[in-house]
């Protein structure tokens, strides 16, 4: 998280905003996700919609993790951050998408997507 952090300070345009998104392998209330969202000020787009919602983006019930199913939980690693004056003013939906195998049982991946809708419309932050 440090590194990512450091490598959106060095790459942030001052003009634009950043969103920051992936399988960060951590649960919301990790150590290294607190340490993030606290550092940089970015806001966890689903976590704001749906607090305390039990969601998650890599299921034991999805066959692509059944190496995993004995020893991991279900849980909410995948994420869209974003900085406050975007996420605050603009995130108008967040949701977690390809959670349902298509036909014959098969998911898109081993984890789910999680998608964000942000309004833009009124131009520039």
């Amino acid at each position: 998280m440090r590194e990512l952090w450091s490598f959106i300070e060095t790459h942030r345009v001052e003009s634009g905003f950043a969103i920051a998104g992936g399988d960060f392998n951590c649960t919301p209330d990790s150590p290294a996700m607190t340490w993030f969202l606290t550092h940089s000020g970015f806001i966890d787009a689903y976590g704001t919609l749906h607090p305390g919602a039990a969601e998650f983006t890599w299921s034991k019930r999805n066959l692509f993790a059944q190496n995993h199913r004995p020893i991991l939980p279900d849980r909410r690693i995948d994420y869209l951050l974003a900085e406050p004056a975007l996420a605050k003013n603009r995130l108008r939906r967040c949701e977690v998408i390809f959670d349902a195998p298509a036909s014959g049982g098969v998911f898109a991946s081993d984890h789910f997507g999680v998608l964000a809708e942000f309004d833009l419309s009124a131009g520039r932050i």
